[in-house]
Order: structure tokens, then sequence, then C-alpha cells
């Protein structure tokens, strides 16, 4: 059955939330996790279908210029993939151009090879580490990596009001997207 498009982003996979507070859950509330920057306003884009076992993301180079026409500053990639595309580097320069930062996962192969949207021109990729400072054994890396920061045994906001850890470079992608908006924040006038 083909999905059908919506706002609704409900039942959905958790990866979302688990990414949104990541960057942006409030600090200080004595509930939960604490968010890198919680003065950070945070666009939900529906990029996939409904089934909560889903993890395939079907419109998200859509979904990144729709969030930069909707005008936000920094869009962050929890997702990508092995293949190259013309037509997706072009929305990233696109998005770029009108002072977008796209931040993304470099990918979970543990190997060093291109992922995508990450390895586009004008995309900061990320990379994971551990708890020690070091490359997570699941972390892509490589030349196209621009920046590491921590992605694993992550805790974060979940589904239905709960909290889990979760690895991989989907969690230190908001991490730094978080940290990018605090400059943001900061320098308004920064460029990507």
């Amino acid at each position: 059955t083909p999905y059908q498009q919506d706002n609704d982003p409900q039942p959905g996979n958790g990866h979302g939330t688990h990414v949104a507070g990541l960057i942006g859950a409030k600090v200080n509330n004595i509930t939960g996790v604490a968010g890198v920057c919680d003065h950070a306003r945070i666009i939900p884009i529906k990029c996939g279908g409904d089934p909560s076992f889903s993890s395939s993301v079907d419109s998200g180079y859509a979904g990144i210029a729709y969030a930069a026409a909707l005008g936000a500053k920094i869009v962050n990639c929890s997702w990508g993939g092995p293949n190259h595309s013309e037509a997706e580097q072009e929305v990233i320069t696109a998005v770029h151009s009108i002072g977008t930062l796209v931040v993304a996962a470099a990918g979970n192969d543990s190997k060093d090879q291109a992922f995508y949207p990450a390895a586009y021109t004008g995309v900061l990729s990320v990379t994971a580490s551990d708890g020690l400072d070091r490359k997570s054994f699941f972390s892509n890396y490589g030349y196209s990596s621009g920046i590491a920061s921590p992605g694993s045994n992550i805790f974060s906001t979940y589904r239905d009001n709960t909290y889990q850890s979760e690895n991989g470079t989907s969690m230190a992608s908001p991490i730094v997207a978080g940290a990018a908006a605090m400059v943001k924040l900061k320098f308004p006038t920064y460029s990507p």
C-alpha cells in the first residue's frame, strides 16, 4: 500500500523525537533530558511513511527545501544513503545560497565512504564519537567528514513521553546542529 502524504507525525518512528530532544529539549526543568540549545525552534518535517517500524526517508530533499523555504537557518539530516545525485546536490546548493546550513549524519557502516546528504558540498558532515572521545565503532569516517560529536549511548526523548538511549551518527548530527543553532543565535549575521 503506498503511503499517503499528511502532516500527522503519528504513529511514526521514534527516531525524530530522539533527534529533536538532543537539539532542543528544555533545560533546568527537572524533567528528562536537556538539549544542546533549548532556545532553538524546531520545525518537524515529515519525510517518511507512517509505520512505526519504517526507517525510510522518501522525501528528504523536498523536506530540506521546504524547511529552508519556511526560514530554517539550520537543517539537521539524521538520515542518508550511499547514492549521489546532481539534483540532490542542487537542493543543497540552493538552500545554502539562501542562508541555510545543512548538518548531516556521516552514516553507520564503519567505512571510509561517502554518505549523502552528508558528503555533498556545502553540508557539515558529522562522524560519531564514543564516551572516550574516539570514533564510534559503527561510524563512517573519511574525507567527507567535517566534525565528530558524541553518538554512542546517547539518552534523549522518545515516543509516548519516554526516554531511551540510541547509537548512531543520527545522534551525533543533532548535537552539532544544536551547537550551530547556539552560534546562530549569538551571531545572527553568520552565514552557513
